[in-house]
């Protein structure tokens, strides 16, 4: 792990120091998006988190880099290549609560306090740590040095991995009320308002069979979740090479800025937040000074970016990156949408970085076709990848252009 800079030249001159590399002519691959997204989604295709398909997306990426003859590298890291629904142990929890009534309300209470728990932090995250199995995966990532004193760094993120078909029913928000509801019978029937009349367990049978109804609540969404996770070969080609594509092309376009770092980074096992957590630990990069643009889901559909994620709003998106994006709306039709993705920004969010996150988005707030056998090439409009690489260039070359006090480019309100 790099040691904490005092500086961005001081981050730049620890990797320099610690990375091996040699002198490079930082030029361009000039291949084309729609031949980046075909090469990774058919030549290489399904690419499961920590599989050998995505370390092989993984070096394709390190092809285009040396063909551009930049300075890049791999970090690679262990991650889970699986996790386990978390429905399924709400659906546990929820059915241990209505066994334990006729044993004990307070061992009752005790099971749906943990199930909803659980259900809370499934809200307060997109991944829970439910690990199923273990493997490894790796971070490719460039980097173009400013020309001039680094007062800026632009960190632009992409997924390596596919991601699976999203849920389109039982959110966390809903299992959460659910768990809750089944609490709160629990507590009422501990309580039990009018003992000397009915006796002090005259509330425990209904309110048994009310948690049933929530025992099959949760058992209908294990069903669910077990249709929509079921294994699908999908190319990936909007899910997510075209996310690469515009990594690629917009990493290419650039070229060198006088006042900004930019990092092209393609995330391995981005669907388990496990690449971005990584990239977090090994580099201390400075909240107040970098910019991260994540890249998902692009290809097919209105072109967007997101303003929080439905789930977490608490965490809003960086109010200048914003700005930047309303202001591209003319020429390029993006427009703000509220996404119900795991956002892949969401990592950096968590740690107070400026982020923001381009994708494509249906009328349910999710990616077109994302997980199916449907997401191949012909699905992916090459002019969106264009308006994205527009978006992605124009952005970085305004924070480039940044004339801000250092009271404002330090504030986020």
């Amino acid at each position: 792990m790099v040691e904490q800079p005092d500086t961005p030249d001081d981050l730049l001159a620890s990797l320099l120091a610690s990375k091996p590399h040699r002198q490079t002519t930082n030029g361009r691959h000039r291949l084309p998006l729609y031949e980046i997204v075909r090469a990774i989604s058919e030549d290489i295709g399904w690419r499961p988190a920590g599989s050998r398909a995505e370390a092989q997306a993984a070096g394709y990426l390190v092809q285009l880099w040396e063909r551009a003859d930049v300075w890049f590298w791999q970090d690679t890291f262990p991650t889970a290549t699986a996790l386990r629904p978390i429905v399924r142990l709400l659906c546990v929890l929820s059915i241990a609560t209505v066994l334990s009534i006729y044993v004990s309300l307070w061992l009752a209470l005790f099971c749906a306090l943990a199930c909803t728990l659980v259900a809370y932090q499934s809200l307060m995250r997109d991944v829970v740590p439910l690990q199923r199995a273990r493997g490894t995966s790796q971070n490719v990532l460039a980097i173009r040095k400013s020309l001039r004193r680094t007062l800026r760094r632009v960190v632009i993120c992409a997924p390596l991995d596919v991601f699976a078909a999203p849920l389109r029913h039982g959110q966390p928000r809903t299992h959460l009320l659910v768990a809750t509801i089944q609490s709160t019978l629990i507590v009422l029937s501990l309580i039990d308002p009018l003992p000397g009349l009915f006796g002090p367990s005259a509330m425990t049978i209904p309110v048994a069979w009310m948690t049933v109804l929530c025992v099959w609540y949760f058992l209908v969404m294990v069903v669910l979740d077990a249709h929509a996770r079921r294994p699908v070969r999908s190319a990936g080609a909007i899910s997510h090479a075209g996310a690469l594509a515009v990594l690629a092309g917009s990493f290419d376009e650039i070229g060198d800025m006088p006042h900004t770092e930019v990092w092209a980074v393609a995330l391995g096992a981005s669907s388990l937040e496990s690449g971005a957590a990584d990239l977090l630990q090994r580099y201390p990069f400075d909240p107040e000074t970098t910019f991260f643009i994540g890249l998902a889901g692009i290809g097919r559909g209105p072109l967007a970016y997101g303003l929080y994620h439905a789930y977490d709003r608490g965490r809003p998106v960086d109010a200048l990156l914003i700005e930047m994006a309303h202001q591209l709306h003319a020429d390029t039709a993006i427009e703000p949408r509220v996404t119900q993705q795991p956002a892949l920004i969401r990592p950096f969010l968590r740690r107070q970085f400026r982020a923001i996150e381009i994708t494509c988005l249906d009328g349910e707030g999710l990616v077109p076709l994302q997980g199916s056998p449907h997401d191949t090439v012909a699905a992916v409009n090459p002019h969106i990848l264009q308006r994205a690489m527009r978006v992605v260039v124009t952005m970085t070359r305004s924070i480039d252009t940044l004339s801000l006090s250092p009271t404002q480019l330090h504030s986020k309100d």
